[in-house]
């Protein structure tokens, strides 16, 4: 199983941030179908963060896992690529915010068949690349596979390269999962793995804050990323989610486009979402200001 899913060619609608909001859910699948009606999209990508909602709305997310889980049985071209908030209830990461209970409110409703939904979540894929040199996943870059060094996790990445890693992980062999942590929720499992070599790189890859984090070393951080992502396939532009954009996208750097579809985008009027062909070549983060479509 790869994790990074190459598209040769076709147009992609890029949606990010659901966080169980059903109303933008709906609209997603809707602005798709119609799409993909008229024969002017392949493929929808969402890049993470389905599911854990905020104040504000409703919490709809056990309802999305399950339509998004029978809307792929019928249409692989629907990518659901893996967030930090799906990757919680892999690796029993329970992520709280304040009062906001993330992990143990989907927990509950996931439990009578929790085997069913962890071997989904599990397989998710961690990016796309395309033809036109695109690297699209949830995070961004990481220090950890953006050549920063630190002691917890240099000599685990000196035997398992930063893109082997990236492209390869699985988490049941690599974290000696069985098959009770599938059925059940284990936090003090979640917390024991986050201390080890492996844990502590899968929690800074997916849970890291990019610029904010990084600062002065985040261009360094995203160039050396997309190099040592370009060892999977040639890429030159990265975008991702994952930060909350009250505009509804952001140039973080100019190799790095952000784009904030639900969750984080002021309202409703400023959600995007990118309407992208893979074949086009695009020569900066800039350049993708051209392809945001509104939501609403």
């Amino acid at each position: 199983m790869s994790r990074v899913v190459h598209i040769n060619s076709g147009r992609m609608m890029v949606v990010s941030d659901i966080q169980g909001n059903k109303k933008d859910f709906e609209r997603i699948i809707q602005l798709y179908q119609v799409l993909k009606n008229h024969k002017k999209i392949e493929y929808l990508l969402i890049c993470g963060d389905l599911v854990h909602g905020y104040p504000g709305y409703e919490d709809e997310s056990f309802d999305l896992l399950n339509a998004i889980i029978e809307l792929r049985k019928t249409d692989p071209n629907i990518i659901h690529l893996m967030g930090n908030h799906e990757l919680a209830h892999v690796l029993h990461w329970n992520l709280q915010k304040g009062i906001i209970n993330f992990t143990m409110d989907l927990e509950e409703k996931m439990q009578s068949n929790r085997a069913h939904y962890w071997s989904y979540l599990n397989e998710l894929p961690f990016a796309v690349t395309t033809e036109n040199g695109l690297f699209i996943n949830h995070t961004g870059p990481s220090k950890a596979l953006g050549g920063i060094k630190d002691p917890t996790y240099d000599l685990y990445l000196s035997i398992y390269k930063p893109h082997q890693w990236y492209q390869n992980l699985n988490f049941y062999r690599e974290f000696k999962m069985n098959e009770d942590l599938k059925a059940n929720f284990d936090k003090d499992f979640g917390l024991k793995i986050k201390d080890k070599a492996e844990g502590f790189l899968a929690w800074e890859v997916f849970m890291n804050k990019n610029e904010y984090e990084y600062k002065k070393k985040y261009s360094k951080v995203v160039e050396t990323f997309l190099e040592n992502m370009s060892k999977i396939h040639p890429v030159h532009l990265l975008v991702s989610s994952h930060i909350e954009e009250p505009k509804g996208y952001k140039i973080v750097h100019p190799k790095h486009f952000r784009v904030c579809t639900s969750y984080g985008a002021s309202d409703d009027e400023d959600k995007k979402y990118l309407y992208l062909d893979t074949n086009t070549q695009f020569e900066d983060a800039e350049s993708l200001i051209s392809r945001l479509r509104p939501l609403w």
